[in-house]
């Protein structure tokens, strides 16, 4: 997750997750998109109470990962979505769309924080026709 306001580089288009899974460093390149939603959030939403955290929750404190799931359920239910989803779920799926987009499976690994390609293999689902392509 994004914990602290400085890793966020908007400039750069660049997210920095410094204690990922299994404690990975990952660089996160930004879309136009989400770099808006973000400026917005950081600008217009956000209160200055805690300077350091970059996403508070409702009572301006640090978002702890339990609070992202439960935000994802209040998302989903408002949406109409009664599938089970989760945030590792997310994951599986931004793993698969880069694969089916193009990127390597190298900078898919990467990008997930595995040491071995095996490992992204399993995690992205990918058919085995595409992984004949790769």
């Amino acid at each position: 997750f994004i914990r602290n306001i400085h890793d966020i580089h908007f400039g750069k288009n660049l997210l920095y997750v410094r204690e990922g899974k299994g404690a990975k460093r990952r660089v996160i390149p930004m879309n136009e998109k989400v770099k808006k939603e973000l400026e917005s959030y950081y600008n217009n939403e956000r209160t200055r109470i805690n300077e350091e955290a970059f996403i508070l929750n409702r009572t301006n404190e640090r978002m702890r990962g339990d609070s992202y799931n439960k935000a994802l359920k209040e998302i989903l239910k408002r949406a109409g979505i009664e599938k089970e989803i989760t945030l590792h779920h997310l994951r599986h799926s931004i793993a698969t769309h880069l694969l089916e987009n193009g990127l390597s499976i190298e900078f898919v690994r990467d990008f997930l924080g595995h040491s071995h390609l095996e490992a992204t293999q399993i995690y992205a689902k990918v058919k085995s026709k595409q992984l004949k392509n790769l």
